[in-house]
């Protein structure tokens, strides 16, 4: 048992017994103390990808447009050949 409580802490928010290594409780979410800094750099890291995955979002979606517009201009060409075959 000595072991095991090395190895908790209690949240300073909601005093439930967690581990020493988690960074936000997983109970009430608050930042334990001990690793406020980390925590203050995920959060800069997660604040700086959201730019970044939201230019890449808009960038499928350009190609994505790109090639429908192909397929719709393939699609009238075929459709134009099969028209004229049938006439």
């Amino acid at each position: 048992m000595g072991e095991y409580m090395q190895s908790v802490i209690v949240c300073r928010s909601c005093g439930r017994t967690i581990d020493k290594e988690f960074i936000y409780c997983p109970w009430c979410g608050t930042v334990l103390a001990e690793h406020e800094q980390g925590a203050e750099l995920i959060q800069s890291a997660i604040d700086r990808l959201g730019p970044v995955q939201q230019k890449g979002c808009y960038g499928r979606i350009d190609r994505m447009e790109t090639t429908l517009q192909q397929i719709e201009e393939d699609l009238s060409l075929f459709i134009a050949r099969n028209d004229s075959r049938v006439t």
